[in-house]
């Protein structure tokens, strides 16, 4: 950074990088610099919200992706952290209308339409997240995720046992935080 040490996008990715590697403090660092910066910067709004967001500070995240939302209306991904964090909070009414957006959005993105049907699925609409399943199943034929929750909410061509692709992708999603599950 020291031959533009205010390029906010190079910032921006110097804390996704970071983040990425579970540096949180130097990640949230990078993107304040990118605010101090450009306060307008709608992505590093968002990450901030991230960030906030494993940290366990809802509220202050919620705030972020908001005002990630308001700078740039179009911002998919983060509809789609907005509609997270206030399902963390236990409103998941609220959370279905931003997953929802998110998709509309991010129509080729897989993570949305797991998120619309899971909580289609929550609260009740069983043959709304069946619907949603099957368009990602459509989507993305070969996720075993996408084939998995169809058949387990549809109830049609569900297999004896889950499939070997399904089990390794449950298990590797499990893996980096299974030590503190276990404490």
């Amino acid at each position: 950074m020291a031959l533009a040490p205010d390029h906010a996008d190079a910032l921006n990715n110097l804390g996704n990088i970071l983040l990425e590697q579970g540096r949180l403090d130097e990640a949230t660092d990078a993107y304040e610099r990118v605010l101090a910066v450009r306060p307008n910067h709608a992505d590093a709004h968002s990450n901030v919200g991230a960030v906030l967001r494993r940290r366990g500070k809802l509220s202050e995240a919620e705030a972020h992706f908001r005002r990630a939302i308001e700078i740039n209306p179009d911002h998919g991904i983060a509809h789609h952290n907005l509609g997270s964090v206030v399902r963390d909070q236990g409103r998941s009414d609220e959370a279905l209308e931003w997953f929802q957006r998110a998709l509309i959005l991010r129509p080729y993105d897989g993570e949305s339409y797991r998120r619309v049907g899971a909580t289609l699925y929550s609260v009740g609409r069983i043959a709304e997240a069946s619907t949603i399943y099957e368009r990602w199943a459509v989507l993305e034929p070969n996720n075993p995720l996408a084939r998995h929750m169809l058949a387990a909410c549809s109830g049609r061509e569900v297999p004896t046992r889950a499939s070997d692709a399904f089990v390794q992708m449950t298990f590797d999603a499990f893996a980096d935080s299974f030590d503190g599950v276990l404490e």
